[in-house]
């Protein structure tokens, strides 16, 4: 009898990768290939170097609008945002000139923003002054920048927003810490106050104090000469903003306000 063919144990399908290039229209996608023939590493330089575009035009617009803000009257201002650049919104200058300033002092951000645009804006949109800071001196979570070149950019701002809550409890305890602090320092200036047989002189507090209420006049002038303009009542973002910066100074006030009746141990009024 013949020998029994012993049955071959069928081979697994095995998937090639990468996969191979999908087929697709190539009359269809002519309009998007800017006169080039397809190369994927040509699209990838491309696309970082308009990345890098996209940031360097960021900074340079801010440094016309930081320019011309400074070098112009409040008035000029407005009005050159309005008909000479499209209706930009004073929110939108004011966007373009804080990462600019943020880019000049903290040039490690701004190199790392060179390269890495959408975690740049992560970075400057969820951290704080002081956060930005100690990235710039120490790196993010004790790493330097470059070392998130790997990491996506959802996986970025997880991190980031894990690091800020974080700082959010430890800066917590260290206010708690901090009332204990001026606590001990409001009974030794007690007790010091105790120990000076007539009030001190003064003086010293004259120039400050003249500075503070000329810089508050400066503001109040800056801003009724600007705000009670007949365009401006017809204008909701103009409105919009004003009212907005009324709420920025009244809220900046009403913390002095909390903080000064903390330390002198009384309500002010009453």
């Amino acid at each position: 009898m013949p020998k029994k063919v012993e049955e071959q144990p069928k081979k697994k399908k095995v998937e090639h990768l990468p996969a191979k290039r999908k087929a697709v229209d190539e009359m269809a996608l002519e309009p998007y290939a800017m006169g080039q023939p397809y190369d994927l590493n040509q699209r990838v330089q491309q696309m970082k170097w308009l990345l890098k575009q996209d940031m360097m035009s960021h900074f340079a617009k801010g440094c016309i609008l930081m320019e011309i803000m400074e070098r112009e009257t409040v008035q000029t201002f407005a009005l050159t945002l309005t008909k000479e650049f499209g209706g930009m919104s004073r929110r939108s200058a004011f966007h373009y000139m804080t990462f600019t300033k943020k880019c000049i002092e903290l040039p490690k951000l701004k190199t790392f923003a060179e390269e890495n645009w959408s975690k740049a804006l992560a970075l400057f949109e969820g951290c704080t002054d002081e956060q930005l800071k100690e990235i710039e001196e120490n790196g993010l979570d004790g790493k330097a920048l470059d070392q998130y070149d790997g990491m996506s950019v959802r996986e970025f701002k997880q991190r980031i927003a894990e690091l800020t809550e974080e700082n959010t409890k430890a800066e917590a305890k260290g206010r708690s810490g901090a009332k204990t602090e001026i606590k001990m320092l409001k009974d030794e200036v007690s007790r010091l106050r105790e120990q000076i047989p007539q009030p001190g002189d003064n003086t010293w507090a004259e120039k400050p104090l003249a500075r503070m209420m000329e810089h508050l006049h400066y503001f109040m002038n800056e801003l009724n000469a600007f705000a009670f303009q007949p365009q401006i009542i017809e204008n909701v973002e103009l409105k919009a903003t004003i009212e907005g910066h009324y709420q920025t100074a009244y809220r900046a006030f009403t913390e002095f306000l909390h903080k000064w009746e903390e330390y002198a141990d009384y309500k002010v009024g009453k």
